[in-house]
């Protein structure tokens, strides 16, 4: 069994119990193994539970912003991977959590890091 499967089992087996829906900091550590297909089903939870707890973390707490970071800039970093077929419906899922973020009504983020994620997906948006 490859790597990827075993992490996609691994991943299947927490979606199908919710637990990765309350162990966002699991989150970062699977976004490198993700390669981004529009029609693999497990794909597309996955992204629905980034975007959800994305979702549920703003306005942050200080710990929700320690979590968040490391996710939001997997999350770039899995875009930037993406065939440009795909950056748009990969981003389309992420929609309200990364526009909560991204927007940062509440300024709760620090400004260095808040330009970082920005000029992350800015870079992103550059290939389509």
């Amino acid at each position: 069994m490859s790597v990827a499967n075993s992490i996609g089992s691994f991943f299947h087996a927490l979606v199908s119990g919710n637990s990765l829906k309350t162990c966002t900091t699991l989150l970062p550590l699977l976004l490198p193994h993700l390669h981004f297909n529009s029609s693999n089903t497990l794909q597309l939870e996955f992204l629905d539970v980034i975007n959800g707890s994305l979702v549920k973390m703003y306005p942050p707490t200080s710990e929700d912003i320690v979590i968040a970071l490391p996710i939001l800039k997997g999350v770039a970093r899995a875009v930037e991977g993406c065939e440009s077929e795909n950056i748009v419906k990969f981003l389309v899922i992420l929609k309200d959590g990364l526009g909560l973020w991204i927007r940062d009504e509440a300024k709760a983020l620090p400004e260095s890091d808040h330009n970082t994620i920005v000029r992350c997906f800015l870079i992103c948006l550059y290939f389509l």
